[in-house]
C-alpha cells in the first residue's frame, strides 16, 4: 500500500468536463499546477495494477486497466492520469489509469490518496 497527500488542487481541476484527473508531484510546472492535483507520497510509491483499489479519502474506486507508461511516470514524476469513464479499447492512453465507478471524486487539500492492492 502506498499513500500520498493532496498538497494543492489547481483552479482548473473543478472545471473538467472530461472526468479525467491529472496527478503530479511537487516538481510540476506552474502551468501544470493549474490543471492538476499535486500529490506528495508519504510512503513508498505504488505499483498500480488492475484489480487494486484507489481511494480518495473514503471514496473507493476499482482499477480496471493500467496504461503501459503509468509505472514509469509514477516513479519518475509522481504523475498519472485517472479516467473516470468507460474504457474505449481503441483509444486507450498509455499514461492513464482507468477506474470505476465513473464518478469524479470530491477532492480537498490534505486528503489522502491510497493505492491499495
Amino acid at each position: 500500500m502506498a499513500q500520498a497527500k493532496i498538497i494543492s488542487i489547481g483552479e482548473m481541476v473543478a472545471t473538467t468536463t472530461e472526468n479525467i484527473l491529472i496527478l503530479f508531484g511537487k516538481k510540476a510546472t506552474s502551468v501544470l499546477k493549474d490543471y492538476a492535483v499535486i500529490q506528495e507520497f508519504i510512503n513508498e510509491e505504488a505499483k498500480i495494477v488492475p484489480g487494486m483499489e484507489l481511494k480518495f479519502g473514503d471514496q473507493v474506486y476499482h482499477v480496471e486497466k493500467v496504461g503501459n507508461a503509468v509505472e514509469h511516470n509514477m516513479h519518475e514524476l509522481s504523475h498519472v492520469n485517472i479516467s473516470f469513464n468507460p474504457i474505449d479499447e481503441d483509444k486507450m492512453i498509455s499514461s492513464m489509469i482507468y477506474v470505476k465507478p465513473y464518478v469524479f471524486p470530491k477532492l480537498s487539500e490534505g486528503m489522502m490518496i491510497t493505492y491499495e492492492e
